[in-house]
This record gives structure tokens, sequence and C-alpha cells, in this order.
């Protein structure tokens, strides 16, 4: 299958064109740099979103049959303004792709769309965004879901949790945990109460590429593990690692308490898939790659 993806040169669109490619699919990215060395054999165009009539001739001679959007611009702003612009951007390259016959597209949503809730969440629950960026991945959504109505492609939404790897921006919380233990130092904590679900970069791209490829019905599907984690639970797996056991002293005393994790039925049934990693060996791997 030709694939056109956005986003595959950031953290998780790295791992998602490294699966595509594995699985034997011919791959074209839409990239602002173009990597310098690789040993991927995909297909590579400078560009990006906001400047579409420099690229779209060369998107649209490649025929894709299928589209992945993950591009973002403005990472780690999630002001109005930044949101605003990329559910534009993203409208535009929806209308693009229908326009050239894309018979499958997916797209990367977050879990902050779900808002304030506890416990697990399902893609049938009512929607509490309770930010700018979470409204516009609504938006793009909403977009996404009329037009394939009215144009008759597949339109495919993946609702990913808390990505974690090797290649996370390093302000991150498990990145700083490992750069602080690595200093011998305790990581400074501010929400240890708090419990996420934490879905390893892998498991996610492979997730993704099984929606595309294997997703028997268009819609919502949910990208976690299927569990959530502490994040005090996190700190002593990662010092662990180091042979090292964290002071509770040492952490935050924030008593926010917050606690929910991804249903992961909807992909099972539909696909097949399930997380391989489990949170000690996606670590495990995460400090092994580390740089």
């Amino acid at each position: 299958m030709r694939v056109f993806v956005t986003g595959g040169t950031g953290f998780i669109g790295k791992y998602v064109v490294r699966e595509l490619l594995n699985r034997k699919h011919e791959v074209l990215v839409l990239s602002r740099s173009i990597p310098g060395s690789s040993d991927l054999t995909a297909g590579y165009i400078r560009g990006d979103l906001s400047y579409m009539s420099g690229w779209s001739k060369e998107v649209a001679a490649f025929l894709p049959e299928a589209a992945i959007h993950m591009a973002w611009e403005g990472l780690p702003d999630y002001s109005s303004d930044i949101s605003a612009k990329n559910a534009e951007m993203g409208e535009g390259l929806l209308s693009f792709l229908s326009g050239i016959k894309c018979g499958k597209i997916l797209c990367a949503g977050s879990c902050w769309e779900y808002g304030a809730y506890y416990g697990a969440l399902s893609e049938g629950m009512e929607e509490k965004a309770i930010n700018d960026f979470a409204r516009a991945k609504r938006r793009i959504r909403e977009f996404g879901q009329k037009l394939a109505e009215d144009k008759g492609f597949n339109f495919f939404w993946a609702r990913v949790f808390y990505a974690y790897g090797p290649g996370q921006k390093k302000g991150s919380l498990i990145p700083c945990m490992i750069d602080r233990l690595i200093k011998g130092e305790e990581p400074a904590i501010k929400t240890p109460l708090v419990k996420n679900d934490f879905i390893f970069a892998k498991d996610a791209a492979s997730a993704m590429c099984d929606i595309l490829e294997k997703g028997e019905q268009p819609g919502i599907y949910n990208v976690g593990s299927g569990y959530s984690t502490r994040v005090s639970e996190i700190a002593d797996i990662i010092a662990s690692e180091f042979g090292m056991a964290l002071g509770r002293p040492g952490m935050g005393h924030d008593t926010t308490d917050h606690d929910y994790w991804a249903d992961i039925t909807r992909i099972k049934n539909k696909t097949g898939w399930e997380p391989r990693y489990g949170i000690g060996e996606g670590i495990r791997e995460t400090i092994a790659g580390w740089a």
C-alpha cells in the first residue's frame, strides 16, 4: 500500500514510518527537514502544511492509497492561536487528500479529548475537552468524519494516550526522571499520586498501522496500554534500573490524584492488536536507547 505520512520525523512518527516499512508498504513522508542518514527506505518531501502548493503535486503523483496525519506545529505550545492554526491546516490536508481520492485516512488524536474522567475511557463516552489543544483535535476529527461521509473515504482516529520511549523530548516526564537518575539525583516529582496510561511508542506505532490495515470500521480507536500506572511507580521502576531506591520525602507533596486508562476493547476486537510491552520492559528499552 502506498502511504503518505505527515509528522513522520517526530517522536511517534519515526516509529510509525519504521513499522510501515517493516510491513512492506511504500511510504512518502512530508517533513520540514530530511533525515541526513537513515537506514529507512521511505521517500521524503521537504515542506510543511502551511504551504501546501509547494508539495501537493508531488503527493498527488504518488497516488497515496492511505495517509497518516501526525504533524502538529509548535509543541509544546498548546495555546489557542497555535491550536487553531493546526486545526485549519489539518482541515486543509484532509480536503486535499479527499480530492486526490485517498481511500483511507488516519489521524492522531489525544486522550486529552476526553477531558476530566476517572477510570476506563471508551470511545463512545461524551468528550469534555478542557483545553485549546483538545478542542482543536476534536475540530479536525469532526471535520474529517463529515468529509468522509460526503466524499466516501474511510476515516480513522487513533486516540493516543501517554506515549513514551527512546527519542521522546527530554522535557517530558520519563526522560526527565531518567536524566536526573543518570546524574545520581532523585527526580523532582510534583504529582506522585497521578496515574496515567503509559503506552510504549513501538506499541503505539503498531496500533496505528493495524488500524490502517485491519480496521473493519472507521471511527475512533483508543491507543493505550489498557491500564494505569502511578507516576511514583514509574520513578521507582526507573530508579531500580540504576540500582537506586527513592526516598518518599524527595517526592512532591501535591495531593492531585487522578486515574484513567484506555479501554482497548474496540481496537482488540476490530484489528486483533494488543500491546507487547509492559511498563517495565518499555522503560528498560527507553533507558537502553538513551542518548
